[in-house]
């Protein structure tokens, strides 16, 4: 693939050209491309880092089943305040761990093959992303109680994040309340499950529910 057939457009342009870097492409390309509406929202720094708490929940089900649970929850991540300072604005520079390693020399390739001049700042000596969702995270107790009294699950400070988000995936799938499913009692009911040794509660969701097992 030579130059020739590489076209390079202004991410700038390309948003006040269409309402989306999807749309431009899709217009680009000569698609026939039909978008859902979107609202123009910009997440706080709390509510990303619940969203990527979010994505780490093994939803065990359909893409589409998955991105039904999602959009069931996300809603109410959204409307969450953000803790206070210093984390009432992302800390661009925590996004850097990101990069990959060689990223310069991605950039060094660009400007030698195709002549754009594009470059990312040095890494910032910081704490990876990861590390700075979890201090947020650590700070905004009542935050998190709010958002999964939502669901009807309860939250206490220190609880794992992505624990709760399965507890509310687990109700909306199942009917069931998380905490009135008797793991041992289940164990008994299907001695299938203890033999190979798969947690009941994973169990009943991903398979156990809809193959009508006993749970009492």
């Amino acid at each position: 693939m030579g130059t020739e057939n590489v076209h390079v457009y202004s991410y700038e342009q390309a948003l006040e050209d269409h309402k989306s870097i999807v749309a431009h492409f899709a217009k680009t390309q000569a698609i026939d491309l039909k978008e859902p509406a979107r609202a123009n929202q910009s997440a706080n720094p709390l509510q990303i880092a619940l969203l990527a708490k979010l994505n780490e929940v093994g939803f065990n089900t359909t893409h589409q089943g998955r991105y039904a649970l999602r959009e069931r929850i996300r809603p109410k991540i959204l409307e969450l305040s953000t803790p206070e300072a210093p984390y009432e604005k992302t800390d661009k520079r925590y996004y850097q761990s990101l990069l990959e390693d060689d990223v310069q020399e991605e950039c060094q390739w660009l400007r030698d093959e195709i002549g754009i001049d594009y470059s990312v700042p040095e890494r910032a000596d910081v704490e990876p992303l990861r590390s700075y969702f979890d201090k947020i995270l650590a700070a905004s107790g009542d935050q998190l109680r709010q958002l999964f009294s939502e669901f009807g699950v309860q939250y206490a400070q220190g609880d794992k994040i992505q624990k709760k988000f399965f507890e509310v995936v687990f109700e909306m799938v199942t009917g069931l309340r998380f905490a009135d499913f008797d793991a041992e009692e289940y164990l008994v009911l299907n001695p299938d499950v203890k033999t190979a040794k798969m947690d009941p509660h994973t169990h009943y969701y991903t398979f156990g529910f809809k193959n009508g097992r006993r749970t009492k």
